[in-house]
């Protein structure tokens, strides 16, 4: 994986933990909602059960994957904060982690957009490649 392919990661985790966290409140409306009776504890005796439980194990299994997503984003925040290059690591961290555009990113730092684009960006890049894991896919 490349250094690029490997920050590119960071850019889908915030649209893709956004989405999960919205699954996750859907889920728990239903499960509280006046059609699906909610008890104290998961599952029931007798052979009606819990209506809710399935949105309960669905918000859980949510919360999971959320937890997992987040583990992702905080290494790429753990990673890029060692780029020793200070320049780099917030244009790094401006387009990667915080979604900017490369013109919002130029703004930021106070450099032309064709500059940070390319040669800054390479020399980033760059710098990211050597701190990456390798077992990362």
């Amino acid at each position: 994986m490349t250094a690029k392919e490997w920050l590119m990661r960071g850019r889908a985790l915030e649209k893709t933990i956004a989405a999960l966290q919205e699954a996750r409140k859907r889920a728990y409306a239903r499960a509280t909602g006046a059609t699906a009776p909610v008890r104290d504890t998961p599952g029931g005796k007798g052979g009606t059960g819990n209506k809710a439980d399935p949105y309960i194990e669905l918000g859980d299994r949510i919360a999971e994957r959320e937890r997992e997503l987040a583990e992702v984003y905080a290494e790429i925040v753990r990673v890029l904060g060692e780029v020793r290059d200070k320049e780099l690591q917030t244009l790094l961290l401006e387009r990667y982690v915080n979604g900017a555009t490369w013109a919002q990113v130029a703004r930021r730092i106070r450099y032309s957009e064709a500059h940070c684009k390319g040669y800054m960006h390479r020399m980033a890049l760059d710098a990211v490649d050597r701190l990456i894991p390798r077992d990362t896919e």
